[in-house]
């Protein structure tokens, strides 16, 4: 039999219609109280780095926060009887206001004892307004369209969960923290004071919502609201005796719907808090964390719109229907992200809070179309549908697609005189430029110089950031540091390499290289097939140290697994060339993901010793050509170039590497490998500035990549190296705030990567670059 408990005043006075007006005042409360929660989002990764916590210490946020809600609801529902629906919404509102203020004194203190209560505080008022306003709003109109309402109302908390992240990450993301093994070498004192300086990020947001609060109490308090008394206990007796002998253990549509909102909480709650952290994993997509934070508010904003989407859908079909479809979807992203890596994973779960040009942004993320972009002083300001944007530069990408240019992090300049002959006095201002330069009209806009410069590389680096050179954006190595009688093998000047004897005089060379403010340190180990000796692992280990001690990020030349894996264990950041030996195995691959090592595969450098013997088509292009020069060129198409190349026995041990570097590549792909992009150009004759880049994405797809996974490598991927050597860079990818460094081709490389050739225009900081590579 049904139970009525004293039917809504509403109701019974016959009201068939929404109350629009009241309806709009509660949805405010529903905004904010999605708002606060999903700042937690952002908190947590905050003040996990602040207390240096582990991941089970962080979620206490969470525990807290959500206790409160098991441990007040009750309490809430009794204060309903007592002040009504309308009173105890207000007394939500200023007990919200009360734990939101208490953050000035926890970040005052640095304590995260006290941030928790702050936060039980904060959830309990949160928690009386939801036990209020939720039945308040379910009784606003006819009972056939509670449901929609409901969903509604929860669409414009995902609307507060929506912005949140935005706001979050903008102030309380904003500050630089250090990293946690400097943290842990703070003293006492020192890391209260760091603790205290990093906390006060939280005070204006947490006091601004805490005023607001209190004004939306204030003004809650003073307006004229349906009045609603029908929610009051069941005392014996009031009931018929039928009535009361009833359970709700013998309602299992009843438990099972309350069992779903809890897995359903939890689910959402969860995945929502380690967002910023998930995409931080180098396997994932290595986000710093104020970038991470705008990706959790795609996640939320995905909740708000498939809640306008069920709102819709639950006037037209069961509940049941539409709750069902969308528990089976959800669940099949979950495990979809658990069993992928990279930008699928992160998709994956991004999705699952939703159930006129093509744009690559760089990202990993699907192509858009039908986008403009607006370009401000260098930077992209917009990426958008239409753009209305006073004073920036709108470049109109209709019909065209637009990827993010390229960036090499191994490439070389001043070592070869016209692309064809190795000199030691290859290294002049001159010879360097036209390298940047054709490095920029071929769309490679920004490189690491790994190596082999001199040290006219930091004047020329230094022009560039004053704005009176131009060409791709020069990163430098310095000198770099090889072996005495060993690797490097090339014709260089004596000033362009450093070949330290003894742990000693490694150190020392890094501490020049540090005093000349080196983007990054290269070192060179293996032994070159037995021709010459190879770096002793106590100088390497020292240089990693010292290099470590400067805050220096170190790069090694290797070629043989088991120099790459002590490399690894030595603290090496990036293996700067693919293991060719040999294949490499599931504990080297461990070792690396453990590390957080980078590896850049540079397969163009093993093709380049027989790839124009083997296929002199590709020679045909006036792409090639015009990179090539008339010298490299004429040496490539003599008569017998092809013969004596594909004769020499290195040859058949180059094309052995190169198949080896693929396969290498392949599995530490898959297996979740940060991988970066170069190619070693500059370094030797067929190693082209600007074409081997375009063909190192070609052989990133014969690998087994796919094109937008090859073109994420070359643009976001290597950004984020970039972002690790120099936190203030912003480059690989088409968003805003990033450098306006694009390529505009006629043609979509997904579809075929040599499309990258297709080149109608290239922007470097925002500036069209003159003369532009032809297409092929």
């Amino acid at each position: 039999m049904a139970i009525s408990v004293g039917a809504p005043s509403s109701l019974q006075s016959g009201l068939r219609k929404t109350d629009v007006r009241a309806m709009s005042i509660a949805t405010m409360l529903f905004f904010m109280w999605g708002f606060l929660t999903c700042l937690n989002d952002i908190l947590i990764p905050h003040l996990k780095a602040i207390f240096d916590l582990n991941y089970a210490q962080a979620m206490l946020v969470q525990f807290c926060f959500f206790s409160s809600y098991f441990i007040f609801a009750l309490p809430a529902g009794k204060l309903v009887e007592w002040r009504g629906y309308k009173g105890t919404m207000v007394i939500g509102l200023l007990v919200m206001a009360a734990g939101a203020f208490l953050f000035l004194p926890a970040s005052t203190a640095a304590s995260f004892g006290l941030f928790l209560s702050a936060l039980v505080i904060l959830a309990a008022g949160i928690t009386t307004l939801q036990v209020a306003a939720n039945p308040y709003v379910a009784n606003l109109g006819p009972p056939e369209t509670s449901a929609a309402r409901l969903n509604l109302s929860q669409a414009f908390n995902s609307f507060g969960t929506f912005v949140a992240p935005f706001f979050g990450g903008a102030l309380i993301l904003s500050t630089t923290q250090v990293t946690q093994e400097k943290l842990r070498s703070f003293s006492a004192a020192a890391l209260q004071q760091y603790r205290m300086e990093q906390a006060s990020s939280v005070r204006l947001p947490y006091v601004g919502i805490g005023l607001t609060l209190v004004l939306l109490a204030i003004s809650f308090a003073v307006l004229k609201m349906p009045t609603m008394d029908f929610t009051r206990d069941i005392r014996p007796g009031e009931l018929d005796a039928s009535a009361t002998t009833d359970s709700i253990w013998k309602h299992p549509v009843l438990l099972a719907g309350a069992l779903a909102i809890f897995v359903y909480v939890g689910a959402e709650v969860s995945i929502g808090s380690f967002l910023v952290n998930y995409f931080g994993l180098p396997d994932i997509a290595a986000f710093p964390e104020r970038t991470a934070a705008r990706y959790v508010s795609l996640y939320w904003g995905g909740a708000m719109v498939g809640r306008f989407i069920g709102s819709y859908l639950l006037t037209k079909l069961r509940t049941s229907t539409v709750l069902g479809t969308a528990a089976v979807v959800a669940c099949g992203l979950v495990v979809t992200s658990i069993i992928t890596h990279g930008h699928t994973a992160m998709w994956a779960i991004l999705a699952v809070g939703l159930f006129n040009s093509t744009v690559i942004d760089g990202t990993g993320s699907p192509a858009r179309e039908h986008i403009d972009i607006a370009i401000r002083n260098g930077l992209i300001e917009n990426v958008s549908k239409t753009i209305q944007s006073s004073g920036a530069a709108v470049i109109d990408c209709t019909g065209k697609t637009i990827i993010p240019g390229l960036i090499s992090a191994h490439s070389h300049v001043g070592i070869l005189l016209n692309n064809a002959d190795p000199s030691a006095t290859a290294y002049t201002t001159d010879n360097v430029t036209a390298a940047l330069n054709q490095y920029e009209r071929y769309g490679v806009t920004s490189i690491i110089s790994l190596g082999l410069n001199r040290d006219l590389g930091y004047d020329l680096r230094d022009q560039q950031r004053a704005g009176t050179l131009g060409g791709a954006t020069l990163f430098t190595a310095g000198r770099g540091i090889g072996v005495p009688d060993g690797a490097p093998p090339l014709l260089v000047a004596a000033d362009q390499v450093y070949r330290p004897a003894t742990p000693s005089e490694a150190r020392q060379n890094v501490d020049e290289l540090a005093a000349r403010h080196a983007d990054i340190v290269k070192i060179w180990v293996d032994p070159l097939h037995g021709r010459v000796p190879s770096m002793d692992p106590a100088i390497y280990a020292a240089i990693i140290d010292q290099s470590h001690l400067k805050r220096l990020h170190v790069a090694a030349h290797v070629y043989l697994l088991a120099d790459a894996r002590q490399l690894v264990n030595d603290g090496v950041d990036v293996l700067a060339h693919s293991v060719r030996d040999q294949p490499v195995d599931t504990p080297f691959i461990q070792s690396v993901l453990q590390h957080h090592t980078w590896y850049i595969p540079t397969l163009a450098l093993d093709e380049a010793f027989f790839i124009f013997a083997t296929h002199p088509e590709i020679m045909q292009s006036n792409f090639f050509r015009q990179a090539a020069g008339p010298q490299l060129l004429a040496r490539l198409t003599a008569p017998d170039y092809a013969t004596k190349t594909l004769a020499a026995p290195q040859t058949a041990q180059s094309q052995r590497d190169h198949a080896i570097a693929r396969q290498n590549l392949k599995a530490l792909y898959d297996s979740g490998v940060k991988i970066a992009f170069g190619t070693d150009s500059g370094a030797v004759p067929g190693r082209i500035p600007g074409f081997s880049e375009h063909r190192e994405l070609e052989n990133l797809v014969t690998a087994g990549l796919t094109p937008l996974q090859a073109i994420t490598i070359a643009t976001g991927q290597t950004g984020q190296l970039l972002h690790t050597l120099d936190p203030t860079l912003c480059l690989g990818l088409i968003a805003p705030g990033y450098s306006a460094d694009l390529i505009i081709l006629t043609a979509n490389p997904l579809n075929d990567i040599k499309n990258t050739r297709r080149i109608s225009a290239v922007y470097h900081h925002g500036n069209a670059v003159a003369n532009p590579a032809p297409q092929d």
